[in-house]
């Protein structure tokens, strides 16, 4: 199965950053999934408007993804609404959503 990385921090820390994506690659391995890409954000978890957020939803529209693995949902987004439409745009591309800390799949 290909799967897709994404992290955020809400400021410039390349540190929380690469111990996220650690985390993530970690339980790619575990659920013996593909990463095929890996994408990250510095910037508010409240607007979709960020530049890997945008390329990661771009290669789901255009690519075999069948997972999107995140550490926490609040790297995600921090709104409910942009949660549930992400949520239903990744479905309707085939792609289940996993979150990391809670091993959950939404």
């Amino acid at each position: 199965m290909n799967a897709v990385i994404y992290t955020r921090v809400a400021a410039a820390s390349e540190l929380r950053l690469l111990r996220f994506l650690t985390y993530c690659r970690r339980y790619a391995q575990q659920e013996g999934l593909a990463v095929v890409g890996e994408f990250r954000d510095i910037g508010s978890g409240m607007t979709l408007d960020r530049p890997d957020l945008t390329a990661m939803r771009r290669v789901i529209a255009q690519d075999s993804i069948d997972v999107v693995i995140v550490y926490v949902l609040s790297q995600l987004t921090r709104s409910s609404w942009h949660c549930e439409a992400l949520r239903r745009e990744f479905a309707l591309r085939g792609a289940k959503l996993h979150l990391v800390s809670r091993r959950q799949v939404i």
